[in-house]
């Protein structure tokens, strides 16, 4: 029997014929039994393309049920899925053939003028849910170990990286998510992040396989009826990232409707602004749990406990499956070193290069942070994100959290700018629609909270921040194009 109908089979025959993955914008849904016939279909092309276990297999599905079914199929075929964003331009399939070999690759039907001449076997999905190989090609010969996912991280420290997880990892970490959230069938999770990314894999769909709950998937979230939405599929748990979170505060007449069934919504992917996460608690009435994670650890590292009280303050929680400490960093912080059996292997698939990052069996992050009195992890941010000014070390995440309890501020982003003499001065740049009717009353927040060296120097207006796909504001990008300016 298959790794996929192991897991299903256990599921209650009632449930198994009710909508397990539900499309939330368009109510499409799946079951686990029209699920495991569908899987059969893509189990077809991929046969007759002649794939065998340990190859890779590119995915680029925007429809959010395509993806999961053909998700399933590539693992429980015991190949290896390589997801990628439908946007993702030709180049990017060619960076990542070249870095993991590619034997196959299911496409929306309308990118098959990509796949056209490229040495892999393209498996056509069409709106309707139709799937077509056709082209064969001679697949790689070159065989990972075992099933799993090859993910790209988001270039933050250059480009992007091949992570590599074996199936027994990812589902060991949504076994950590069951048990941390205490997932329970009677439960039904929201997620629209993206499913390209480990945090949708693990957090959203892989823990409601595990905790045989329902789950509603979309792409992407709209402000705009969120909540209407929530009521409709009665959701118990929200799945969100920071950016998300800070979306829904900023329209004050949004609130949850009395009758929600929600525990609680769930944040990571990046540090939520303290000022952000007292504001969504004490508007929605409901605990925002906070969680640090990491792609090369198949997703969470340390959780908050489900059940804190709502204005309790600390960090992002207790490591949940993952050693955690504090290492020594040449600047005099504390950078968060990672270990145990989720942590990639360097021996899987493209994992190489992880080698270089290991100190005495630590996995340097290159996230700085420290420990409290409580042993909550706070993350202070990242190694690179630092400002040096004159010497003095100077965290974003602090500033912004003052700048963003601004009701006009929509989206913040300290970054360090070249100064002749300190090294790095402060600058704050801000998506607003009107600065200059702010600006002084962001230099009196400023001045009432933060120390002199902390505060910008300069406030920069922008429509919107760059971010990438999985909503991380980019940075470099900024710091590149304000470095000469």
């Amino acid at each position: 029997m298959s790794w996929l109908n192991t897991k299903l089979d256990s599921w209650d025959s009632r449930r198994r014929q009710t909508p397990w993955i539900t499309i939330g914008k368009t109510d499409e849904t799946i079951s686990v039994d029209e699920l495991l016939s569908t899987v059969e279909r893509y189990r077809a092309c991929l046969n007759r393309a002649r794939l065998v276990p340990g190859q890779r297999v590119l995915l680029a599905l925007s429809n959010p049920i395509h993806f999961i079914t053909a998700w399933f199929t590539i693992m429980d075929l015991g190949a290896v899925a390589v997801p990628v964003s439908p946007l993702a331009p030709a180049a990017e399939w060619d960076r990542i053939h070249a870095t993991v070999a590619i034997s196959a690759a299911i496409l929306d039907a309308d990118l098959a003028p990509l796949a056209k001449d490229r040495p892999f076997t393209p498996i056509l999905v069409h709106p309707n849910g139709m799937i077509e190989a056709t082209d064969l090609v001679r697949p790689s010969s070159h065989h990972y170990a075992s099933a799993g996912v090859v993910l790209f991280t988001s270039g933050s420290t250059g480009d992007p990286k091949p992570v590599g997880l074996s199936l027994d990892v990812l589902m060991g970490a949504a076994q950590h998510v069951v048990d941390a959230h205490q997932l329970k069938p009677s439960d039904i999770g929201y997620c629209p992040l993206p499913l390209f990314h480990v945090n949708a894999e693990v957090v959203g769909v892989l823990s409601s396989l595990v905790a045989h709950a329902p789950l509603v998937v979309d792409n992407g979230l709209s402000r705009v009826g969120f909540w209407d939405l929530i009521e409709r599929v009665d959701a118990t748990w929200i799945n969100l990232v920071p950016t998300l979170i800070t979306l829904l505060i900023k329209d004050p007449d949004a609130t949850p409707p009395a009758t929600h069934r929600i525990r609680f919504i769930r944040s990571a992917s990046a540090p939520l602004p303290e000022s952000v996460r007292i504001t969504a608690e004490t508007r929605f009435g409901i605990p925002i749990v906070q969680s640090y994670g990491i792609s090369e650890a198949a997703g969470p590292v340390t959780v908050e406990s489900t059940h804190h009280r709502l204005g309790a303050r600390g960090g992002v929680g207790r490591p949940w499956g993952v050693a955690v400490k504090i290492l020594p960093h040449p600047s005099g912080l504390g950078e968060i070193g990672v270990q145990g059996p989720r942590v990639m292997d360097p021996e899987w698939g493209p994992n190489t290069w992880i080698k270089t990052r290991i100190t005495a069996g630590w996995y340097r992050t290159g996230d700085l942070g420290h420990f409290d009195e409580h042993g909550l992890l706070h993350v202070d941010g990242r190694v690179k994100d630092v400002i040096n000014r004159g010497g003095e070390q100077i965290f974003p995440g602090e500033i912004e959290d003052i700048l963003l309890t601004h009701p006009k501020v929509r989206e913040c982003a300290v970054i360090g700018h070249p100064n002749p003499v300190l090294g790095e001065e402060v600058i704050a740049i801000i998506a607003t629609d009107d600065l200059g009717a702010i600006e002084e009353e962001l230099r009196q927040l400023s001045t009432s909270y933060l120390s002199p060296f902390k505060r910008p120097v300069r406030y920069i207006a922008m429509d919107v921040l760059p971010k990438n796909r999985t909503g991380k504001i980019l940075r470099e990008v900024l710091r590149e194009a304000w470095q000469s300016a």
